[in-house]
């Protein structure tokens, strides 16, 4: 489960927290989201409670990647231009992504495990 706080004016902070690293230390993600602050406290938690469950979700399916990698191979390389890189890196992966899940449905159809509804005359 996701920690929440609230930082005022309608600033929330989500920590997500899944295990720990090799050292001891605790493996988070911290994200600061903004939400209407004209709505109520309550309001305001449930909306940021909906955000941090996607969140919670994505991390921990490992489909956020940490910034913090990019730039370490960036300082590795000694070079910003890296981050050129990072629009043809981010299509691949989806492009792979798509692919693999026309692959596996379609070998998933063929071995049976999915059926589809179909209307008998």
């Amino acid at each position: 489960m996701p920690s929440l706080e609230n930082r005022g004016n309608g600033s929330w902070r989500i920590i997500v927290s899944n295990g720990y690293n090799p050292d001891g230390s605790k493996r988070r993600l911290q994200r600061t989201v903004k939400v209407d602050p004209a709505k109520t406290v309550n309001a305001q938690r449930k909306e940021v409670e909906k955000l941090a469950a996607a969140l919670e979700t994505d991390y921990r399916r490992h489909l956020i990647t940490d910034g913090k990698k990019i730039t370490l191979a960036a300082l590795v390389t000694s070079t910003a231009k890296i981050y050129l890189y990072l629009p043809v890196l981010m299509i691949s992966g989806t492009v792979t992504g798509l692919v693999l899940g026309i692959a596996a449905s379609l070998i998933l159809e063929r071995m049976g495990y999915l059926q589809r509804d179909v209307v008998s005359e």
